[in-house]
């Protein structure tokens, strides 16, 4: 799947939040809206367009739940080149990295894509920039849906919801016929129709 890119600042969760980490065109006068539980399943995007001023209190994780910081790592790195080598050994060690780098992490860069990065975060972008209503389209309590916008794993459950707003896109290539027609015809050039697309699955090396 693929993640696009949060649509404000989430490394860290300030109890104030400074006018670039939200809408900096709001009116600086502006009341502080009610944060009703309504409002914040709409995404942070949509809290920081409606003027807050500080973090509701369902989005501060309470001390005890914490993480303590750890010593700092590296990302992993995932080559494609890698995985569509016609070496077995070179295919088996990369698929090596990325079980362990799912397993240690949870995440990994990758790298020989062929999507070009400026490109991707543009459309990234311009999504994130779309009206409200036109990005709750993509919501979905469904956890398991091929497209889903949201802010939280799971939004009507979790307790503290995460300081991000995201886009799911389910991209195995061997479903892309059944999933690209629910991807968001805005922005068009998010769609594989377009410029972002994958080589034929007939293509890729087959599993040892």
């Amino acid at each position: 799947m693929a993640i696009l890119g949060p649509a404000v600042d989430s490394s860290r969760q300030p109890q104030q939040l400074k006018p670039s980490t939200c809408n900096a065109n709001a009116p600086a006068a502006a009341a502080q809206p009610s944060s009703s539980k309504e409002e914040e399943l709409k995404g942070v995007r949509h809290l920081c367009e409606r003027g807050i001023t500080a973090l509701p209190p369902r989005y501060i994780l309470p001390p005890s739940d914490r993480p303590a910081l750890a010593a700092p790592r590296g990302i992993p790195v995932i080559d494609l080149a890698r995985l569509r080598s016609t070496l077995p050994s070179e295919r088996a060690a990369e698929l090596a990295a990325m079980d362990a780098a799912c397993r240690d992490l949870g995440f990994f860069q990758v790298v020989n894509h062929r999507i070009q990065r400026g490109e991707m975060l543009d459309v990234a972008r311009r999504f994130f920039a779309l009206p409200q209503e036109e990005r709750a389209r993509h919501m979905s309590p469904d956890i398991r849906a091929a497209v889903r916008y949201g802010t939280s794993f799971n939004q009507l459950n979790d307790g503290v919801l995460c300081w991000r707003d995201f886009l799911k896109l389910l991209c195995n290539p061997a479903r892309l016929d059944e999933v690209v027609p629910s991807w968001p015809e805005n922005p068009a050039d998010l769609s594989f129709s377009g410029k972002y697309e994958f080589e034929p699955a007939t293509h890729m090396p087959e599993k040892e």
